[in-house]
């Protein structure tokens, strides 16, 4: 299969500040589903089983099959593990492990449930309002190893190529590489003979007028994610005659992200990275730093209805409809960098700097709809087993640009061309069982399998991803590619193929119930991430890869409820 290799923020920002794409709207757009600790501990293959607050969730029919009024909390702790190496080429070679952990509130609300006092017709009518995370946006990542070949430097120096620096100073998305300018990260020169252009601070100038790596490095990179997506539902519910439940919510998205980056270089011999000067001093590198900090917030409105039918003898049969999110997404980043010698040190950005510490812009993202469908069988008090599959079309996804801001398709085509050729169907399936082994105790175990949602394309040299199509893409913004060439190279992709693997997800929950007005559960989750490839900088010398760090990560959950029923 495939290895999907996402480039890192850097070398996003080094092409395009702010870089609206297609990973963005992958990662703000998918769902990940915690609930109640009853839901959780059964998959969350609730669509057809209704009865629980979080049931609400993945069907608004759900609030109408419980016979009573109930207030649930939902406090939890998740915990994210992640495993970096190298993978490919040189570079980050070192084993390194990390762990995150923070507390949560995956779900809070309460159901008000009224009989009707009817005895055929709509029995009974239920209100709530219900508080669930659909993400946690958590994860530590860290990399290091020695590098004799490349280096993050060497790579922006590759991407100032071409422009002056009136341009590096004048244009927005040029502004991470004014940043490297003026801590020293790369630097321009001008030799009557070797001609003139921009080079790293770890690179060095032949007399061929071949520029490389002066000697080996020492290479950290890391990353901080942290943040959430929320949803605050309105949910109204109707019983008709114990056999149908109906059901339709109103939800509010509310979306926090936030990722922070940072990579370090160091010379390992001093001696082989001196820096002369026209007025013959010289400078020795030591190390260098360098910072980029994203973060996200947004919100949308979307509704839902769904509806469970109950024909007899224990089976149950639930499906929803989930309409489209319109997020409106502000988004904020900024640079430092900073370089020590031996014997001085360059920071930017500094209070002296014309061009601002922290960047914004604004856009709309439309999300994919959801479809789903359940089935379950109840096994009179002894307990009962569900199944549920949802669909979701992320190729229907699109950037919008706020109202009065000009045009999408001048401003987002490539992104949204980008998603309808790479972006596709995503397929989750749920399963989850329950089972008393006394009167006032349950058992539960959960599982869910999630399908990537990214697709490739191919031409006659073979598989194509998203990346390339952004190489490609930004070679025609550049003129290094004329438009038609563009338009003839991406006619000339055909098919399309899942890559990436797949997510898998473990639960196990345990229910108790007083008999009365209390009860309690709790679950834990472990959530097996497919494995992540990330370059901190991009490929710059040609036939020659930059390092890959291939990143294994976990999460594990565990939630606690408590809730009254009335």
């Amino acid at each position: 299969m495939k290895k999907t290799i996402l480039a890192a923020l850097f070398a996003i920002a080094a092409t395009g500040a702010g870089a609206q794409n297609m990973y963005d709207a992958l990662t703000f757009g998918q769902n990940s589903y915690t609930g109640t600790a009853r839901s959780l501990g059964m998959g969350n293959a609730m669509t057809a089983v209704g009865g629980d607050i979080g049931s609400v969730l993945f069907n608004p029919a759900g609030s109408a099959v419980a016979g009573y009024s109930q207030f649930t909390i939902s406090p939890g702790v998740v915990i994210s593990s992640a495993n970096a190496s190298g993978s490919g080429n040189y570079g980050f070679g070192d084993r390194v492990k990390t762990t995150n952990a923070g507390m949560t509130l995956p779900n809070i609300g309460f159901i008000l449930k009224r009989n009707t006092g009817r005895r055929d017709g709509i029995l009974s009518w239920s209100f709530g309002f219900v508080g669930n995370a659909t993400n946690y946006y958590r994860g530590s990542l860290k990399a290091s190893g020695t590098n004799e070949d490349t280096s993050f430097a060497g790579y922006m120096a590759s991407v100032a190529e071409g422009h002056t620096l009136d341009d590096i100073y004048k244009y927005t998305d040029l502004q991470d590489l004014a940043v490297a300018y003026d801590s020293f990260i790369i630097s321009d020169y001008n030799d009557p003979s070797l001609g003139s252009g921009f080079i790293g601070t770890t690179e060095k100038l032949y007399e061929n007028g071949e520029i490389r790596l002066a000697g080996p490095i020492r290479q950290k990179y890391s990353r901080l994610t942290t943040g959430n997506k929320y949803d605050c539902v309105f949910n109204f519910g109707a019983n008709l005659r114990n056999i149908l439940y109906m059901g339709a919510s109103i939800g509010m998205t509310s979306l926090d992200y936030s990722s922070g980056e940072y990579i370090m270089e160091a010379a390992l011999d001093r001696d082989r990275f001196d820096i002369p000067f026209d007025d013959g001093s010289v400078m020795y590198f030591n190390n260098l730093e360098y910072y980029y900090d994203y973060t996200a917030s947004g919100s949308g409105v979307y509704a839902k209805v769904g509806a469970i039918l109950t024909p007899g003898g224990g089976l149950r049969i639930g499906a929803a409809f989930e309409t489209p999110t319109v997020l409106a997404i502000t988004e904020r980043w900024s640079y430092e960098g900073r370089t020590d010698f031996f014997d001085k040190s360059y920071y930017a950005p500094d209070v002296n700097d014309d061009y601002p510490d922290v960047f914004e812009s604004s856009y709309r993202l439309r999300t994919p709809y959801k479809v789903n469908a359940g089935a379950a069988y109840t096994f009179g008090h002894a307990g009962m087993l569900s199944f549920d599959y949802e669909f979701q079309d992320f190729g229907s996804m699109k950037f919008n640009v706020p109202s009065g801001y000009g045009n999408d398709d001048g401003t987002f085509y490539y992104d949204n061309h980008a998603l309808g050729l790479f972006g596709g169907g995503q397929h989750t399936f749920r399963a989850g069982c329950e089972f008393k082994p006394a009167p006032l105790w349950s058992v539960r175990l959960g599982y869910n399998y999630v399908t990537s949602p990214e697709y490739c394309l191919y031409d006659e040299e073979g598989e194509l991803d998203a990346s390339e199509y952004y190489r490609m893409a930004g070679l025609a913004e550049s003129g290094e590619l004329s438009y038609a060439e563009f338009d003839a190279w991406e006619s000339s992709l055909h098919g399309k193929k899942r890559i990436g693997e797949g997510a898998h997800s473990f639960s196990l929950g345990l229910g108790y119930s007083s008999g009365r007005s209390f009860f309690a559960d709790m679950a834990c989750r472990m959530r097996m991430l497919p494995a992540e490839y990330v370059m901190p900088y991009g490929d710059y010398i040609p036939d020659f890869g930059s390092p890959v760090i291939e990143n294994i990560a976990k999460t594990f959950e565990v939630v606690l409820t408590a809730g009254w029923r009335f």
